[in-house]
């Protein structure tokens, strides 16, 4: 059964450790936007359903090695490997692959 678009988002907040309005900020869109989208009120744009399916991406690579309250902490915490960014504003700032590459080398053991 493919999941609704409601529980891809509860799904990333959950798996994330993060609300409802982090979701909508990682996204670069509104709270009450994200609540419409999961009561079927209106659908994302194909961009906005693009960078839902690539948040949804990274939180599933970083639930691999993270409980969801640290998984929240990582998101908003500066990271060197960003240039001093946190993964959470690069994700902001549509850098999805870098987050992505710095995940994949954090769970190959290359940054711990």
């Amino acid at each position: 059964m493919i999941p609704s678009l409601s529980e891809k988002i509860d799904q990333i907040a959950s798996r994330g450790g993060i609300r409802g309005r982090d979701v909508a900020g990682l996204l670069g869109t509104t709270q009450q936007t994200i609540s419409r989208w999961k009561a079927g009120k209106v659908e994302p744009h194909q961009r906005s359903l693009e960078k839902l399916l690539e948040l949804e991406w990274l939180i599933a690579q970083l639930a691999e090695f993270c409980e969801p309250p640290q998984a929240r902490l990582w998101l908003y915490t500066k990271n060197r490997y960003l240039n001093g960014e946190s993964p959470a504003d690069a994700i902001k700032g549509g850098r999805y692959e870098e987050v992505s590459d710095l995940l994949t080398r954090i769970r190959d053991g290359a940054y711990l």
